[in-house]
């Protein structure tokens, strides 16, 4: 090889090497950007795993809630069906009882009615029988001696009046 080639040569390698050490700059300046950018996207991948474990947990007790709801529910629902059939068997055996207590009811309403008449016309009687008493008492008083017979007909003729 001539000089001349050698030195071409020489300058070439080193025009390589630059290009090689400032390409490795490079490297290693974008490398370093690059793991900053990792660290960074470490650190936010962190924090939204947290928040998300956080959110899974919520989410988990919120399902959990809501079975418990929906048993819950579902308890509710069977008591409220059991409850309605004893009211329905209730209904069934009151009801006859609650025609038949009607049906007693207007019986006795019926007897009371009967029975107050009685007792008007018992009093009207009681009434007459006071008045005549006291007709009797008046005779006795006027006459000096109890006849009932000229009392009651002595009674008949003051009504007549």
């Amino acid at each position: 090889m001539r000089p001349s080639t050698h030195k071409a040569s020489i300058t070439k390698i080193k025009q390589y090497k630059d290009k090689i050490i400032k390409v490795k700059a490079e490297t290693k300046q974008e490398i370093s950007g690059l793991r900053k950018k990792c660290d960074q996207l470490a650190k936010e991948n962190q924090k939204l795993s947290g928040n998300l474990n956080t959110e899974m947990s919520s989410k988990v007790k919120l399902y959990k809630t809501l079975e418990d709801e929906r048993n819950k529910s579902s308890t509710l629902e069977n008591e409220l069906k059991r409850i309605q059939g004893i009211l329905s068997k209730t209904q069934e055996v009151l009801s006859p009882l609650v025609h038949e207590n009607n049906s007693n009811l207007d019986s006795l309403m019926a007897e009371l009615k009967n029975a107050s008449f009685f007792i008007d016309t018992v009093s009207s009687y009681v009434f007459a029988i006071s008045s005549l008493e006291i007709n009797i008492a008046q005779y006795t008083e006027r006459t000096g001696t109890p006849n009932v017979s000229l009392v009651y007909q002595d009674y008949h003729s003051s009504d007549d009046s």
